[in-house]
C-alpha cells in the first residue's frame, strides 16, 4: 500500500508535466522577435522616422533572429528538463538530477517557483531520498 510520500511523488510529477506545457509555451514568444527580425532583415518594415531613408540596418534584424532563436531553444530545453524530471521523480530514480532541476525551476515565477520549492521539501526527506534508486 502506497503511503503519503508515494502520493506526494505521483503528484508532484504529474505537475511537472504541467508546468513543462507552460514553460514551453512561454518559451515559443520570442518567435515574434524572430519573425520581427525577418521583416527588417527582408526590409518589410519601414525606417524608425521620417528622417530616415533606408530603414533599420540589417544587422539589427539578425540580432533579433540571434536572440530570439537562443531564448526559444533554452525555454524549450527548460521545458523538457523540467518534464524529464517529472518522469523521474514517477519512476524514483535520479534523485540528484531532480534536485538540480527543481532549483532551477525556482527562476520560472511564479510557477516553477511554488514547485520548485514544494519538490525541493519533499526531496530533502530522508524517507523521500530512500525510495530513489
Amino acid at each position: 500500500m502506497p503511503d503519503r510520500w508515494d502520493s506526494h511523488l505521483e503528484t508532484l510529477g504529474v505537475v511537472h508535466y504541467v508546468v513543462a506545457g507552460f514553460i514551453a509555451l512561454f518559451a515559443l514568444l520570442p518567435l515574434l522577435h524572430v519573425a520581427m527580425g525577418l521583416g527588417i532583415v527582408t526590409g518589410a518594415f519601414p525606417g524608425p522616422g521620417p528622417g530616415v531613408r533606408d530603414g533599420f540596418p540589417p544587422f539589427f534584424g539578425w540580432l533579433f533572429i540571434a536572440l530570439g532563436l537562443t531564448f526559444v531553444c533554452l525555454g524549450l530545453a527548460l521545458a523538457t528538463a523540467v518534464g524529464l524530471a517529472g518522469t523521474y521523480l514517477r519512476q524514483r530514480r535520479r534523485w540528484l538530477y531532480c534536485v538540480v532541476v527543481d532549483a532551477i525551476a525556482c527562476s520560472i515565477f511564479p510557477f516553477g517557483t511554488i514547485l520548485g520549492v514544494l519538490s525541493l521539501v519533499t526531496l530533502s526527506q530522508p524517507e523521500v531520498r530512500s525510495r530513489f534508486l
